[in-house]
């Protein structure tokens, strides 16, 4: 009797591929590649049917194995019309054939009896041709988000997640799902998008390997929990208490990096998330990826066309050839219309004195002043940090006695200035006309402080060569002085 293996995490749909396939067929199952080609050493199998996407090792992992170790053994890929480009690559690294998913039973007869011996066929007529349910339709959803994603009928980041996450929710009967990514700065986890979860710009923030959902982002191994307590996890997250004690978690990978974390809990029927569940959730998770690689994709292109509108403007200002206080309006027009921010000012240390002073602001009343306390104020900790601060990553607020127009500072944040890695001084600005300031608009100011230091650069060696020059003009007038004293002494 001839041997098949079945590779799906998706156990009920193995299960029923089985029923179809036996008798005639020795027919083994599992949801898991590691299993499966431990299996395939103990055991001598005719045919595997191989799932293209799995948690762990994927199907296409499966399949370089039992070719690298010349088992021999006829393998089927079974995969989404979305899984194309991988089904291509399958084939050519040796695979037999594929079936598309959702599985016709008569198709996987053909295909399984085009590839066993004929000594084990067995007409189709002899089989009943039950119907083989299969994940309630996963892949229709995500093809048909992907698809008005890319025609642009959905013009935002969120609202593509917000379409993901509700049909999510509707397949898995949950009321709470959130999705966060790794944030590559800090290494925290943080939220994008979610339903039924509430999140605050200050956090918590989980760190890679803290809690449940920083463990997955850390091994991307997904994690079904059936009781939340004995995990030691707190009853409250994000200002919110749990229904349910079960929960699944998975992670997301783009291109074979963990990018982020999607967790889900609180069954609307109260019941435990099941194996199903968890299988469900990896399926969306790794046809998810796509969607979110999209968007994140485009928004990789905003930010490098936001940068060279940057440098496009950063450069013409520096070349104008205009006085220093018009180039810092010019920074602070463009700031108004790239951050929407109301308020900007620049702290410069002044050179030779290690004193900072407030060189430049724009929406308030300017005047030149030093900030007194500026390594022990919050002037000091954006100075000498390594990157963008926001004030909702800092629990502190400005003084008046640091900056005279404190009390008008509502939101803000701000970047180092560096010169050749020194640090000296800052640009700043608050108080966003819409909403608060966020990743993109610190990536933005941290983009323009590099032409704010080059914009310092050229005013202090301007400033050099005008003194040089004067200097050079004052002993060019003494000489004539003296030439003029020797003469008439002559």
């Amino acid at each position: 009797m001839a041997r098949v293996l079945i590779v799906d995490d998706d156990i009920g749909v193995a299960r029923d591929i089985k029923e179809v396939l036996s008798p005639p067929f020795e027919v083994d199952i599992t949801p898991d590649g590691k299993e499966a080609l431990k299996m395939l050493s103990e055991k001598k199998y005719n045919l595997a049917l191989v799932d293209l996407i799995m948690p762990g090792i994927h199907g296409i992992d499966v399949l370089k194995e039992i070719k690298a170790k010349k088992v021999d053994t006829k393998v089927i890929m079974m995969a989404t019309p979305l899984e194309k480009l991988m089904v291509e690559k399958a084939l050519q690294m040796g695979a037999d054939d594929f079936i598309r998913k959702p599985i016709d039973v008569e198709e996987l007869l053909k295909k399984v009896h085009a590839h066993i011996p004929e000594e084990y066929e067995v007409s189709i007529e002899e089989k009943e041709l039950p119907v083989i349910p299969q994940k309630p339709d996963v892949f229709e959803v995500l093809s048909q988000l992907q698809k008005e994603f890319l025609e642009g009928k959905m013009k935002s980041e969120k609202e593509v997640l917000d379409s993901i996450l509700h049909s999510l929710s509707k397949l898995l009967m949950a009321e709470r799902i959130s999705v966060t990514l790794i944030e590559k700065e800090s290494g925290l986890l943080k939220p994008i998008a979610g339903i039924g979860v509430e999140f605050k710009d200050d956090g918590p923030f989980l760190k890679v390997g803290e809690g449940i959902a920083g463990k997955v982002a850390l091994t991307g191994e997904p994690i079904l929990v059936k009781n939340l307590e004995k995990e030691g996890l707190p009853p409250t997250r994000y200002g919110y208490k749990y229904k349910t004690q079960s929960f699944i978690c998975a992670p997301i990978k783009v291109r074979g990096e963990i990018i982020g974390v999607i967790s889900v809990n609180d069954k609307l029927n109260g019941e435990s998330f099941t194996e199903e569940d968890l299988s469900l959730l990896m399926t969306f998770s790794s046809q998810m990826a796509s969607i979110i690689d999209s968007v994140l994709s485009r928004i990789e292109i905003e930010e490098l066309i936001a940068k060279k509108k940057i440098s496009e403007k950063m450069l013409n200002l520096l070349l104008s050839g205009m006085e220093p206080s018009f180039i810092y309006q010019g920074i602070f027009e463009f700031i108004k219309e790239l951050l929407k921010s109301e308020i900007m000012w620049i702290v410069v240390e002044e050179p030779g004195t290690g004193e900072f002073f407030i060189e430049y602001a724009g929406g308030v009343d300017f005047r030149r002043c030093a900030i007194k306390g500026v390594y022990k104020g919050l002037s000091g900790k954006v100075i000498y940090s390594k990157r963008t601060v926001r004030a909702s990553e800092i629990k502190e607020n400005f003084s008046e006695t640091e900056i005279y127009f404190a009390g008008k500072i509502r939101d803000w944040m701000g970047s180092p200035v560096l010169l050749r890695g020194r640090h000296i001084g800052g640009i700043f600005v608050a108080n966003k006309k819409e909403g608060s300031f966020d990743s993109r608009d610190a990536s933005n100011l941290s983009f323009l402080a590099k032409f704010v230091a080059l914009a310092l650069k050229e005013f202090w060696l301007h400033e050099n060569l005008v003194k040089t020059l004067d200097q050079l003009t004052e002993k060019e007038l003494e000489i004539e002085e003296l030439k003029g004293k020797i003469s008439s002494r002559g």
